[in-house]
């Protein structure tokens, strides 16, 4: 299937399974991922690690072309959401890169252009943020090109635009930052755990993503 995102001012439910964010477009569970350039039909693995059906991933070529708003607390998704319409958010830029976008982070090494990702659970930062960090706990993850892997988590205090707060962050197996690294990245990503109870818009068309709150 091609061209699914739903017209606009579509509001529809968001299932929330292992900070991942689902929707249903024309009968197919579809995972919510800036992370990916194109969409697809999802690898056999999501569902999996997942338990859940999925049926595809939903990328940045479907995901660029409107503005689209996560509301996790309440858990619905609106296509072509009307960013004018009057609501007062944080605006934070975001800039295109390899396909994706990237939004600026303020970490305790200094500010860094991160991927955003909704894709992934987990965020990650560089080996450097996180020396002498105590672990929290190991969590498990995946990836389709390396499979399951376990990284331990860290708890850090960073900035995205007015907003300060303690998130987790992993640290990338090294066969994933080798990805990262040919994109001029040192590892940063924030995932899908950042919008946790947050309404956020995604309005790539206009290099942005607006974090409404909570």
């Amino acid at each position: 299937m091609s061209d699914a995102v739903p017209v606009t001012g579509s509001v529809l439910p968001l299932e929330i399974v292992d900070d991942h964010m689902l929707v249903v477009l024309e009968d197919e569970v579809c995972l919510i991922d800036t992370g990916a350039p194109v969409s697809m039909g999802a690898p056999a693995i999501v569902s999996a690690e997942l338990g859940w059906r999925v049926d595809r991933v939903l990328g940045m070529d479907e995901l660029g072309r409107q503005a689209v708003l996560l509301d996790w607390p309440g858990r619905t998704v609106t296509f072509g959401y009307d960013i004018d319409d009057g609501d007062a958010g944080d605006v934070i830029p975001a800039r295109p890169r390899a396909g994706l976008y990237q939004i600026e982070v303020a970490t305790p090494v200094g500010p860094r252009w991160a991927f955003l990702d909704t894709g992934a659970p987990l965020s990650y930062g560089s080996a450097r943020a996180c020396a002498g960090l105590t672990s929290i706990g190991a969590r498990r993850d995946f990836h389709p090109g390396v499979g399951v892997f376990t990284v331990e988590q860290y708890r850090m205090a960073v900035g995205i635009g007015a907003r300060r707060f303690d998130a987790v962050f992993g640290v990338l197996p090294e066969s994933l930052l080798r990805l990262l690294t040919i994109v001029g990245s040192d590892g940063w990503i924030i995932g899908s755990d950042v919008f946790r109870d947050r309404r956020v818009v995604l309005d790539f068309p206009n290099d942005r993503i607006v974090d409404l709150g909570t």
